[in-house]
């Protein structure tokens, strides 16, 4: 248990946070090259698989063999030469044809300067006769992050063209094991700017240590791509 110093210096030190995202912007896995041969790279085909290549061979991961984020994720950290975050996906999501890229996907780089390949999710892409739209607010969107953290979201905003459904509205809180589990649902809200917040603002939820909060709308309708679309959550880190 973490000593009543170490939880005050760790509140005085809590930064405010705030993810959005847009139609196919969500990263679902974010991944990093940790082997040692070099000029490393990564091209998705969306409805075969996801090729990961470096200076010795191509290794590649089909959604036949890897048919959830879950299952791929586990995958990419055993294999020694590539490590993977889960982010904007929960483990059960299917693979197949949910990434938005089909070809080589281009790095970038996360707060830590750390070289990064962000796979991103196509918003219309169904996944067992559901649609949705992810953010998540995490402890370890950078590689290298210290342990320790917590999250927690203060308030959430969505604008999306849906069928209002009970249960549209979704929070799940997922452990570093890699358990997730659903915490929060609501009605959702058809093409209207919606905000959730708890006592009036002044409420929060809490993740436990090292946990995320994922926070997802879903539909049965066939989403189109719109720049009114946006999903926002708003928090802190602690």
């Amino acid at each position: 248990m973490a000593s009543r110093d170490s939880l005050e210096v760790r509140k005085l030190l809590s930064a405010g946070k705030v993810i959005q995202r847009v139609d196919d912007t969500s990263k679902a896995i974010r991944v990093r090259y940790i082997g040692t041969a070099g000029t490393p790279s990564i091209v998705i085909t969306t409805a075969t698989g996801i090729a990961m290549t470096d200076a010795t061979a191509t290794v590649t991961y089909t959604w036949a063999n890897y048919a959830t984020m879950g299952a791929l994720v586990d995958a990419l950290n055993g294999s020694g030469l590539w490590e993977a975050h889960l982010l904007d996906a929960l483990r059960t999501d299917v693979t197949l044809n949910s990434f938005k890229s089909n070809t080589t996907v281009t790095p970038g780089t996360d707060e830590n300067g750390v070289v990064v390949w962000d796979l991103v999710h196509d918003n219309n892409i169904v996944s067992d006769s559901t649609y949705f739209a992810t953010v998540c607010l995490s402890p370890f969107y950078n590689f290298d992050a210290p342990k320790g953290h917590r999250v927690h979201v203060k308030e959430i905003s969505y604008y999306q063209d849906i069928t209002a459904a009970a249960g549209g509205v979704k929070m799940y809180v997922r452990s570093k094991n890699g358990t997730e589990t659903e915490i929060y649902s609501a009605l959702s809200v058809d093409t209207t700017a919606t905000t959730i917040n708890w006592a009036s603002g002044e409420g929060r939820i809490s993740g436990g240590e090292n946990q995320e909060i994922i926070f997802r709308i879903t539909t049965a309708d066939a989403l189109a791509d719109s720049t009114s679309n946006f999903i926002r959550i708003i928090g802190e880190l602690e």
